[in-house]
């Protein structure tokens, strides 16, 4: 699922306020947490983009409902990584 895909089934009404209620959270936190999503880069029509496996999409969201702390800690690993492969850093 690219960002996109996940922008569309946030905008769908009943799946939104369904997410929501499962998850308790709101529209904008499950924006968010798009952030701390595992990514892959894939070709795609129209170029590279960054897409979520259909299980990393579900594990993630289980985590984020979780704990906010645990999904802040997640997107800052993740930039981080992002960071270190821009980079080339390695790391221990």
């Amino acid at each position: 699922m690219s960002f996109k895909d996940y922008q569309a089934l946030l905008d769908e009404d009943g799946i939104c306020e369904e997410l929501c209620e499962i998850l308790d959270m709101d529209k904008d936190e499950l924006l968010a947490a798009w952030e701390g999503f595992p990514k892959e880069n894939r070709q795609m029509y129209g170029g590279h983009h960054e897409i979520v496996a259909r299980d990393n999409f579900v594990d993630s969201l289980m985590k984020a409902k979780g704990a906010v702390d645990l999904l802040s800690v997640t997107r800052v690993y993740q930039k981080l990584a992002r960071i270190e492969k821009a980079l080339r850093v390695p790391t221990s």
